[in-house]
């Protein structure tokens, strides 16, 4: 449903999807899509992002989930596909070009923060926290920057992921749930 913001009319709109293979068919084939779940659509709804579960040999029965884009004008995937490693398969969040989902211990998958133009990965998570352990990871849009929280920080990125500032949690709060709020005074 396509809702206009300044006049609040509503309008569906159906838009093609990419083709889905039924699970429990008993044989698996590589390169064909199972349990799709749609995550996105773009602002002009010409790309729609989805996830899905492949498997890379035939007969094989371990599930890899991938995240995917579909043209909706030409009905064709995109060869942007996202197979790094361990994607959530929903829970994502877009903002400014941008598709986005938290890690939290209790959820499976990675923390992702990517390039809705070609699902890059904006952030190398590893390089980014060097070495630091950490059992939750949460991004949020704060303007033309992303405010990324672990067990220990907070850390300022830039859109293009540079490490713009890094702010230590008290020792209080280490390992502790907190929430990062946008505060802008009196």
């Amino acid at each position: 449903m396509i809702i206009d913001v300044d006049s609040g009319d509503a309008v569906e709109r159906l838009l093609p999807a990419p083709r889905l293979e039924e699970d429990g068919l008993g044989s698996t084939l590589p390169g064909e899509k199972y349990g799709l779940i749609f995550i996105g659509v773009s602002p002009d709804l010409k790309q729609l992002y989805y996830s899905y579960q492949a498997v890379e040999k035939a007969g094989d029965n371990v599930f890899h989930t991938r995240l995917g884009m579909f043209d909706t004008e030409r009905e064709k995937d995109l060869p942007y596909v996202y197979d790094g490693c361990c994607p959530p398969m929903g829970g994502y969040t877009e903002y400014g070009g941008y598709l986005m989902v938290s890690h939290f211990p209790e959820a499976g998958g990675s923390a992702l923060l990517l390039n809705m133009k070609d699902l890059s990965s904006v952030v190398d998570w590893t390089e980014l926290l060097k070495g630091e352990t950490t059992s939750r990871l949460t991004i949020h849009p704060f303007g033309k920057y992303f405010i990324v929280g672990t067990d220990s920080k907070v850390l300022l990125l830039s859109q293009g992921g540079a490490l713009l500032k890094e702010y230590p949690l008290p020792a209080e709060l280490i390992g502790r749930g907190y929430t990062i709020v946008e505060y802008r005074g009196k």
